[in-house]
């Protein structure tokens, strides 16, 4: 099948790594140690025909990149059933508690959030937040994530499940 392999492990020889088969253009890879130094790299794959079959060729791998996992753990925010608006939403979410300095909220017309996107944020103190300028009459997907900034590092939680709603 097209797409991509991606393999990590925890040395740069990639020994009893570990492959993630990507159809799209990124993969999530959970349950990665805290504190713990892992190299990823990727190849992409193709599914030809050929007289004796189906095969499956590979590119180079690409280079190695070393990433540090940290011990800051980011909440998954807990998004309220959008209210619809003409031209617009309003979003609501349960108070958050733990470490978050921001939440980042993504608006589409498609489940995939490629097509007509807009995108909106609010501070961590705020639990609402109004998105303007959408279309009347047309139904709307919607997620958000927190966001967690220090030392000039960004952490993200993992985005909410997706709601949709119709602006009137």
């Amino acid at each position: 099948k097209d797409g991509a392999l991606v393999e990590y492990a925890t040395n740069k020889s990639f020994k009893n790594a570990k492959k993630v088969k990507a159809s799209k253009n990124y993969v999530t890879v959970k349950n990665l140690k805290k504190n713990t130094q892992y190299y990823f790299r990727y190849r992409n794959t193709l599914a030809v025909d050929t007289a004796k079959g189906k095969k499956t060729l590979y590119s180079d791998w690409s280079k190695t990149v070393a990433v540090k996992t940290t011990n800051i753990t980011v909440k998954t925010p807990v998004l309220k059933k959008p209210i619809p608006g003409k031209n617009k939403v309003t979003l609501k979410w349960k108070k958050y508690t733990g470490n978050a300095n921001s939440h980042e909220l993504i608006v589409a017309t498609d489940k995939k959030f490629t097509k007509n996107v807009k995108r909106g944020a609010a501070t961590k103190s705020k639990c609402i937040t109004e998105i303007n300028g959408l279309k009347a009459k047309t139904k709307y997907y919607v997620k958000m994530r927190t966001v967690y900034n220090k030392s000039g590092q960004t952490y993200y939680s993992a985005w909410t499940k997706v709601k949709s709603f119709k602006t009137k």
